[in-house]
């Protein structure tokens, strides 16, 4: 199955150059509008030491191209030490549609996307991971979040036909309530929404955050039938299995103290990101007190200013739980 592209109409007369049309596929016309050139698109694909994989990513993207869609694969090397760089100069030697670059941008993964959608030749940017691809079948199970359809169903619609919902401008407040529940390789926007860039100081939810700061802004849509296949591996960050009880939570905290700043929020937007934050310290306080870490799960407790009728419950259970940690403590060591 191929992923259907086609153009985009702006709402209330704006140029099209600034709609966004993510999620779950591809890019889907608010107006369907007839067709006076082909189509074009850049796929970015960042790279860390997936050479393996690469070849699938890259062919998938190429193999979108049709009569109507002129596609050119953006591949950035995050500095691997995999061989990635001369396999893919051996791999693609002559394909034109094919450009290689390193990231010249801050490490993480911010900083390569940021580096191939700055590169980017063409008005139309997707990014996809190198361990996904673009599916042909579709009888294959793509990626999807379990929650993704019980979410989506939430957001208010603006129009709505069999293909595609395109979602109306509420949908900014969507996101911040249920987070970043669609995968970035599942999306494509205009050249100019991808040009507003990730932010390359954080390790995680850059993408949670950039999607939040477009939406405030653009339009976003959603294809019907997914169209893309996803591979978890064990090098993908751990968001549960962390020994430190701190986790990702301190970046988690410095996205949601970014998203405050935003221009323009409103009350209940502001109050909703207070009680994800609040959410973010209350359960880095039940790890802390989890192993036996009282004073630390006390202080995180004592910092919190939402949900104060379940930190007033957890700091009173504090001391039965320390007193179970050290019960436990004395029983492994007496086996």
């Amino acid at each position: 199955m191929r992923i259907r592209f086609s153009r985009c109409a702006s709402p209330r007369g704006k140029s099209s150059t600034g709609v966004i049309v993510p999620v779950c596929s591809a890019i889907y016309s608010i107006r369907r509008f007839w067709r006076w050139n082909k189509m074009k698109i850049s796929v970015v694909i960042p790279t860390f030491n997936r050479c393996h994989l690469l070849a699938e990513a890259i062919n998938s993207a190429l193999d979108q191209a049709s009569s109507e869609l002129e596609v050119e694969a953006v591949i950035v090397d995050d500095e691997s030490d995999d061989g990635t760089a001369a396999w893919l100069e051996t791999a693609f030697a002559g394909e034109h549609r094919v450009r290689v670059l390193v990231n010249g941008r801050g490490k993480r993964p911010a900083g390569a996307r940021n580096t191939g959608i700055l590169a980017a030749r063409h008005p139309k940017v997707g990014v996809i991971f190198s361990r996904a691809r673009y599916e042909q079948d579709e009888t294959e199970v793509p990626y999807m979040d379990p929650n993704f359809e019980c979410k989506l169903c939430y957001a208010s619609i603006a129009t709505e036909d069999k293909d595609a919902v395109v979602f109306d401008r509420s949908y900014f407040g969507h996101l911040l309530k249920y987070s970043c529940y669609f995968n970035l390789s599942a999306v494509v926007m205009t050249a100019d929404a991808a040009r507003q860039l990730m932010s390359e100081s954080l390790h995680i939810a850059e993408d949670f955050k950039f999607w939040v700061r477009l939406s405030h802004e653009q339009i976003f849509a959603c294809l019907k039938v997914p169209q893309i296949r996803y591979r978890s591996h064990s090098a993908n960050i751990p968001f549960k299995a962390d020994k430190d009880p701190a986790g990702n939570t301190p970046s988690m905290l410095h996205t949601y103290r970014l998203m405050l700043g935003y221009p323009g929020l409103a009350r209940s937007n502001r109050e909703q990101l207070r009680k994800h934050m609040a959410k973010e310290y209350f359960d880095w306080a039940y790890r802390c007190s989890r192993k036996g870490r009282l004073a630390e799960a006390l202080r995180l407790r004592l910092a919190l200013f939402d949900l104060l009728w379940k930190n007033v419950v957890a700091c009173v259970k504090l001391p039965w739980i320390g007193l179970r940690y050290r019960a436990d403590r004395v029983g492994s060591t007496e086996q």
